[in-house]
């Protein structure tokens, strides 16, 4: 039998190392900035240095993961030894970008990345390589769900004081992550936990047992404030599956029956009390009119990366800039940091080989979990297989892996469900390269901590920060010198990042409008989507190139897809002081018949005939138009120059017969011929959807019904269908007549008095009904 001979104040440090790592990393606001990459590097070094694991697994357990830390390094191969990607070609041939001759166009921000994936995969190694028994592992196990619990509610009482920790950027202000998919990830697997300690403690640890209760009830909690569907899908599949495995263990059914009925009351919960959480997952299967992309579409096209380096990837840390010209099915104005997956940015940034390398790696881990036997805390093995494999799932569509905040984590989960058999003490020459490893991470840290914080600019993602923040202090005291200096430095960097190119070129507008105009075609070239950044540019260039700004919004207008009406009203007024823009709006404004009609929507009656002819001498059919479009057209003409000076025109084109009806009939109606007018426009009306006949009572209770509740619109319906019937139209036409003076009288009965009319010579009448329907259908 395996034993663990470590002495308990060492057994109790490596727990505390491992219970502080795995609660301080999502504490740090998922440990997603710079600074609080330094801190975990820090602790983990000294973890290496002061305490090197005893224990190891077998040689070929490691080396996936010296593989995968390995991989991403041939980013670092020069770029001439492999075809040139064509996004490549263009930033450097046509627009002049001056990169590197390696694989990664950003070899300083691919180095950062490295060392992060590095420091994950070396402390995953570390918590792997730690023999525990099974009490240990119990107390391990508890320890760090109490934590959890404690994070949870201290997450819960800043989001109801509506004060988070200066470091949290919750985007829905709950929680450490700046994405509620990770926050909900990890609540979710520490919850995967709390069935097993159930199971371990009920009937022999009452208050324990009372005591997972509750931490179960707030992390529930902090799953439906999070709002995250991931996190509560990843519990409840978690906690099924759990247990149903353990339902095929012998004598295990009274404690079966109990988890269930505890299971069974969380849902319960969770469907009455769930709120938006809860409406979140019954929107997943309905379907939706809103203008979006879904994962699969991001992934689809970041997969399209892979034709270009197929085995190197694009280089750790280049997915946000490089992802931008591979966009088809996704393209929005949104900008996507990561393809909403780890195993699809693991192959765009570093190629199908480390995907292959990673999944043995991690078949390898779920490997050692087997065999499952007693006095190896099996039940708490099985939960934490379940928290990884949930884990690695959740990984099909979001990127808690690429996060130390949730990584470092599940480390803890690899080393609770590996069984004990498969270690063996560790030789001097492991433990000595843990030591070296633990300094490396410690000065490693620092950097980070020191290029956060220090007032230098440094090679590294917060020295490109830290640029920017400078170059807008500069630029708004009108020193563009400044501005340019550290701008340069950054890109030098980070060449791919359209917000150094467009600060740039706003330094140089006004000392060097060439290299500006040239700056911002690059802004524009690596974030080809947006559409406010060539709106922000021509607002710039609006006093000082009329053409540079028609250039800039032009190339706006191209990208808005869902609000270029608003768009195009909000740029005529801002440039529309400027005549050469206005004349250049103007033009746009021919080519488009959106644009069309809320150029001409202001103008004087000289104006609008002049846009009116310039328009018809391009598209006299006006085939461009759509049949709404021709109707707005035509009532925007009517009113500015009179139905007589649309009516002449209209009559010699056939073409537009279905669009101009109704404006010929009113043209009808002011010459006083209603009978044309009416007919004209009703041959241009559907039938109104009438409400279903109900024959039943006599006539004579109809009528008297009918005077006594003229409001009674059904009743009023059946009278109207009745005299109908009988060929009464005198009488039908005086009973709706009664009826559509009342409040929230139905269109169709103004149809009806509009036929009856007409049947009966009453032109005029019939005329004005239809008018009357058209407004109360308004």
């Amino acid at each position: 039998m395996w034993s663990d001979r470590t002495s308990t104040p060492a057994r109790l440090k490596v727990v505390a190392a491992l219970l502080g790592v795995s609660w301080l990393a999502p504490f740090l606001g998922g440990s997603t900035e710079p600074w609080a990459w330094g801190v975990m590097s820090v602790i983990i070094g000294l973890c290496f240095l002061l305490l090197p694991p005893r224990h190891q697994l077998p040689a070929f357990v490691y080396l996936p993961a010296a593989l995968l830390a390995l991989w991403p390094l041939t980013a670092f191969l020069p770029a001439s030894w492999f075809a040139t990607p064509g996004w490549r070609l263009n930033l450097t041939r046509d627009l002049g970008l001056s990169l590197p001759g390696t694989i990664t166009p950003q070899p300083w921000l691919t180095l950062e990345s490295w060392l992060l994936l590095a420091l994950g995969l070396s402390w995953l190694v570390y918590a792997t390589s730690l023999l525990m028994v099974s009490r240990t592992r119990w107390n391990l196990a508890r320890f760090y769900v109490t934590g959890a619990g404690l994070l949870a509610g201290l997450a819960i009482l800043c989001a109801l004081a509506k004060q988070p920790l200066p470091f949290w950027h919750a985007a829905q202000h709950f929680g450490f992550f700046p994405n509620r998919n990770q926050m909900g990830d990890w609540l979710a697997l520490a919850a995967l936990l709390i069935p097993a300690l159930l199971y371990e403690d009920w009937g022999r640890h009452r208050l324990l047992t009372v005591w997972w209760l509750l931490v179960l009830g707030v992390i529930g909690a902090a799953l439906v404030m999070n709002y995250s569907r991931a996190g509560v899908l990843i519990f409840f599949a978690g906690s099924t599956l759990f247990l149903l495995w353990i339902s095929l263990m012998r004598r295990w059914t009274g404690r079966l029956m109990i988890g269930m009925a505890i299971a069974i009351s969380m849902v319960t919960l969770f469907l009455l009390f769930g709120g938006e959480t809860r409406d979140r997952l019954q929107r997943m299967a309905q379907p939706s009119d809103e203008p979006r992309y879904s994962r699969l579409e991001i992934q689809k096209d970041a997969l399209a990366l892979k034709h270009s380096s197929p085995w190197t990837g694009v280089g750790l840390g280049n997915f946000n800039a490089v992802f931008p010209f591979a966009r088809d099915a996704s393209r929005s104005e949104a900008r996507i940091l990561h393809p909403e997956s780890d195993w699809v940015w693991l192959i765009a940034e570093v190629g199908w080989g480390a995907l292959v390398v990673a999944l043995i790696g991690y078949a390898i881990v779920m490997g050692l979990h087997f065999p499952v036997e007693r006095g190896t805390a099996r039940t708490l093995r099985l939960a934490a297989a379940i928290a990884v494999l949930g884990f690695a799932v959740h990984g099909l569509v979001d990127v808690s892996a690429h996060r130390l905040g949730s990584f470092l984590p599940v480390c803890l989960f690899a080393l609770l469900l590996i069984h004990p058999r498969y270690l063996e003490p560790a030789s001097n020459g492991l433990r000595l390269g843990f030591r070296w490893l633990g300094l490396v991470w410690c000065l490693v840290g620092a950097f980070f901590i020191w290029s956060w914080y220090s007032p230098r600019l440094l090679p590294a993602s917060a020295g490109v920060i830290r640029a920017k923040q400078t170059a807008d202090a500069a630029l708004a005291k009108g020193d563009s010198v400044t501005a340019m200096v550290v701008l340069n430095q950054a890109l030098g960097w980070s060449p791919l990042d359209w917000e150094l190119y467009y600060r740039r070129a706003t330094a140089q507008l006004v000392t060097y409008p060439t290299g500006a105009r040239l700056d911002f075609l690059r802004a524009r070239t690596l974030e080809p989507n947006s559409s406010l950044l060539p709106k922000q540019e021509g607002l710039l260039w609006l006093n000082l190139s009329p053409i540079a700004t028609l250039t800039a919004w032009n190339e706006a207008l191209r990208r808005d897809r869902h609000n270029v009406a608003e768009l195009y009203s909000e740029l005529l007024q801002q440039g529309g002081r400027v005549p050469l823009v206005r004349e250049g709006l103007k033009n746009t404004a021919l080519n488009r018949p959106d644009l069309f009609l809320i150029f001409v929507y202001g103008l004087t009656l000289e104006e609008f005939r002049e846009m009116r002819l310039r328009l018809l001498a391009r598209d006299p059919k006006l085939a461009t138009f759509s049949a709404i479009q021709q109707q707005e057209f035509f009532r925007f003409w009517s009113e500015k120059e009179g139905l007589a000076s649309f009516v002449e025109t209209a009559q010699s084109m056939p073409t537009w017969k279905n669009a101009a009806t109704p404006y010929l009939a009113r043209r009808h109606a002011e010459q006083g011929d209603y009978a044309q007018a009416y007919t004209l426009l009703h041959a241009t009306r559907p039938d109104p959807v009438y409400p279903q006949l109900n024959t039943g009572g006599s006539l004579e209770a109809l009528q008297a019904r009918a005077l006594q509740r003229p409001d009674d619109f059904a009743n009023a319906y059946v009278l109207t269908r009745t005299y109908l019937a009988a060929s009464n139209y005198t009488a039908a036409l005086e009973t709706i007549r009664r009826v559509t003076p009342q409040k929230g009288c139905p269109a169709y009965f103004f149809h009806l008095q509009a036929e009856v009319a007409a049947r009966l010579g009453l032109w005029e009448e019939a005329w004005k009904s239809l008018l009357q329907e058209e407004a109360r259908a308004k």
